[in-house]
């Protein structure tokens, strides 16, 4: 080196923004690197891992949802950035690319790989594609056009040429994103196919006159999935391919992908002459390639929602612990195939929503409380194993806040809940891939019904096995749904003696405020039409101090006011046994008739604000009661005079026992 002169220092940075090492270009044009050693340089990266150039903004690019600029050398990525762009490049030239670099650009929503125009610098452009597309980026590869005919080959020669960003981002925007079956891309994927073919075997068996005799099922099957981002569910018995433009995983059909393989084998069958292999498109093949590609796409639990990301229609939320949040790109690695269908936007305000509708229905604690639950229904991810009630009388709200949170949610990802076939055969089914069960505008039995002990465990985390009408086989799943329900009445619950469980599990917003002076048709859906995102900012605001509750305390913060509601739902649910255990004493020389007790319990509710049980419950739950209580069973022989006549009948009662008050029963 001792005929050369430095000419030009580049930087290579760790993602905190300490040097680890420096390209050193000289002139006559070569390069070396170097690294920090004492106070000075050593030549050579020794153990230094490489990284890629301007990695701290590269990184903070990403975090930040913008496109990454990939070029052949650090002039041209210098170049870039000094015009704003986010430019980054690896060290040491074309070819080099490593699986670390790919990696570094995980969560990144665009790339453009700008192509030098030679051969080294095409097949270089099209490895990186193919390397990034692996990990579900977006990418376009572009060359720079000459000016004037001034021969250009990278982006330094074109900026000197005359080239401005306007014309630059103009060319950008006619390029298609790039796709590894483009026919240019057909050169970078020959490394790829060899990995296969170690790993799996040859993709075909040739007689000696050079027909197929026999096809490697296992290496179709591996270069089906080389070639697309999708996985197996084995518990769900489908497929799910992931698509970029969202982030969502979707359900694909085995009959589309049996399609696509015999469309592949087509295509090398014409590519390679061979059309013995063509004849191999059959049906049984390709059974048995899809048969192998379940066992290599396999993903169990793929779509457990045990993190915690809200999936919106322009990038991902990603919260931690303490309630903050990044904003991220769509990553396949978030196995999400529930999304919100409204787009993020930091600096949208939903004053409409607070002014017309929030404030004027609820206390402040109360919107509080709906703030923390609308935004778990957004994480689709139970954390607090509640379920949110909004009861009161009609027109005061509910109903309008409810259909806002659904719409916040996406309405494919809601379902109705109906208790009454809650402990049905095939009813768990229709909640598989649902975030949020509604119950709208329900009766007060709807938490009496038969199936209603069923929602314990739908909030409450535990496992279920969902069968399928006319299938096959049963389908587990997870209970960690928010469930959401309306109602103009107070729900009673049935309660079976589980009061405990059920206080565990219930949250209560009592809807008591003047109705509006002025009813506006179709509210919800005008309100996330215009406020959408900013509704969308409230919900998220409130995951992140629900996750502060929770991180604080294990539970969702409750004022002593809500605790106190849901302690007199349950009391009024189990409004018998309160008025047996205040107004029923042991008494051996007593008894009571079933009629007197009844009679009683009725002048007793009215008294508590409480709605009497129906006929049918009370029969139900009375003698088990009154065993629980006094360990005295029913008897059909209990004498009472008639009024009427003034003689004796027999009635259904209890022996042993007498009203605390001598008043009741005369």
């Amino acid at each position: 080196m001792s005929n050369q002169h430095i000419s030009k220092i580049y930087d290579y940075k760790d993602a905190d923004g300490n040097l680890l090492f420096q390209v050193v270009r000289f002139e006559p044009k070569s390069f070396a690197q170097r690294r920090p050693f004492n106070d000075g340089f050593v030549w050579g990266l020794g153990e230094v891992e490489p990284v890629l150039y301007h990695l701290p903004e590269v990184l903070q690019g990403i975090k930040d949802c913008e496109t990454i600029y990939i070029c052949e050398g650090e002039k041209d990525a210098d170049n870039l950035a000094a015009l704003g762009f986010i430019a980054t490049t690896c060290p040491m030239g074309a070819g080099k690319w490593q699986k670390t670099y790919t990696d570094a650009f995980q969560g990144c929503c665009e790339a453009v790989i700008i192509a030098d125009k030679d051969k080294p610098g095409r097949l270089h452009a099209q490895a990186v594609a193919s390397s990034l597309c692996t990990i579900g980026i977006l990418v376009k590869v572009i060359e720079l056009p000459d000016i004037d005919d001034v021969p250009i080959k990278d982006v330094s020669d074109w900026l000197k040429a005359g080239g401005t960003p306007a014309a630059f981002l103009e060319i950008l925007k006619q390029c298609p994103h790039w796709s590894s079956s483009s026919k240019e891309a057909n050169a970078s994927v020959s490394a790829n196919l060899q990995n296969l073919i170690s790993q799996y075997g040859d993709p075909y068996y040739l007689s000696k006159d050079g027909a197929v005799t026999a096809i490697n099922q296992s290496f179709w099957a591996s270069l089906h999935q080389a070639e697309h981002i999708q996985l197996f569910e084995p518990d769900e018995r489908e497929f799910y391919r992931y698509n970029p433009e969202s982030g969502l995983y979707s359900v694909i059909s085995e009959d589309t992908i049996k399609q696509e393989i015999a469309a592949r084998l087509l295509d090398v069958s014409r590519e390679q002459g061979l059309p013995s292999l063509e004849r191999k498109r059959n049906n049984s093949i390709q059974n048995h390639i899809v048969a192998q590609l379940k066992g290599i796409s396999e993903k169990k639990n793929a779509f457990r929602r045990d993190n915690t990301i809200v999936h919106l229609s322009n990038g991902v939320i990603v919260f931690k612990n303490n309630g903050e949040a990044d904003f991220c790109a769509f990553s396949p690695d978030y196995c999400s195939r529930n999304q919100c269908p409204i787009p993020f936007d930091a600096s949208a305000k939903c004053n409409r929503f607070f002014d017309e509708l929030l404030i004027p229905s609820v206390s402040a604690d109360d919107a509080l409380l709906l703030q923390k639950y609308t935004g778990l229904c957004l994480l689709g991810n139970n954390l607090i194993q509640k379920l949110l009630i909004l009861d009161g009388k009609p027109g005061r709200g509910k109903s309008t806040l409810a259909l806002i949170i659904q719409k916040l949610v996406g309405q494919i990802n809601v379902t109705e809940m109906r208790t009454q076939h809650l402990n049905e055969r095939f009813e768990l089914f229709r909640y598989l891939k649902k975030n949020l069960l509604v119950g709208v505008d329900v009766p007060g039995r709807f938490l009496s019904e038969k199936g209603a002990y069923v929602i314990k465990g739908l909030v409450g985390g535990d496992w279920f096995d969902a069968e399928q009408k006319c299938g096959t086989g049963s389908f587990p799943f997870q209970g960690n749904f928010c469930i959401l329900i309306t109602s103009n009445s107070r729900l009673q619950v049935r309660l079976d003696g589980d009061t405990g469980a059920w206080k565990r599990r219930l949250l209560i917003i009592r809807f008591e405020a003047p109705a509006p002076a002025k009813q506006i048709p179709h509210f919800a859906d005008r309100l996330i039409q215009e406020e959408g995102s900013g509704i969308l900012n409230w919900a998220l605001q409130g995951l992140g101090m629900l996750l502060q509750d929770i991180q604080t305390g294990g539970d969702i913060a409750l004022s002593a006011a809500q605790v106190k509601i849901v302690d007199g739902l349950l009391a009024e649910s189990d409004s018998l046994r309160h008025f047996l255990i205040e107004n029923v004493v042991s008494d051996e020389d007593a008894d009571l008739t079933v009629t007197e007790i009844i009679e009683a319990y009725a002048e007793y509710c009215p008294l508590k604000g409480w709605d009497p049980k129906p006929i049918t419950v009370i029969q139900r739950e009375l003698e088990r009661l009154m065993l629980e209580l006094f360990k005295t069973t029913k008897s059909n022989s209990i004498m009472r005079t008639d009024k009427d006549d003034g003689k004796e009948r027999s009635h259904r009662g209890f022996r042993r026992v007498a009203f605390r008050d001598k008043e009741y029963g005369t």
